[in-house]
């Protein structure tokens, strides 16, 4: 049985329904049920959430649990999948200094219209 976790999204909430991985299949088809979105976190686990509102509030609720702050990890959401990966060459950008270093890196998720937490 899995734990009841929810989490609040701008237009309603996400719960869990389901975790699988590591050798173990999704013996529910989770993908094929309406309102759900399927989380791969990159590291070989995947779990189900029952979606209660907008389906991209809730891709961006979830995909922030597993990115963090700073050039690292994506979220990007295509259909009902919601994978956590590498940042995509290019999503971000230095801000140079006067000497030409580096000095912080801003996203340009507006290149890349499918990721939703970084």
């Amino acid at each position: 049985m899995t734990a009841h976790i929810t989490h609040r999204t701008d237009t309603g909430y996400v719960e869990l329904i389901g975790k699988w991985g590591h050798g173990q299949g999704d013996k529910k088809h989770f993908a094929r049920m309406p309102a759900t979105l399927i989380l791969d976190d990159g590291d070989g686990h995947y779990s189900a959430w029952r979606v209660h509102g907008s389906m991209r509030d809730a891709a961006v609720v979830l995909g922030s649990l597993y990115t963090g702050p700073g050039p690292g990890k994506v979220a990007i959401h295509r259909g009902p999948w919601v994978t956590v990966k590498d940042a995509p060459d290019g999503f971000w950008s230095p801000v140079l200094d006067d000497d030409g270093e580096a000095v912080e890196f801003v996203a340009r998720p507006d290149l890349f219209p499918g990721v939703v937490a970084w």
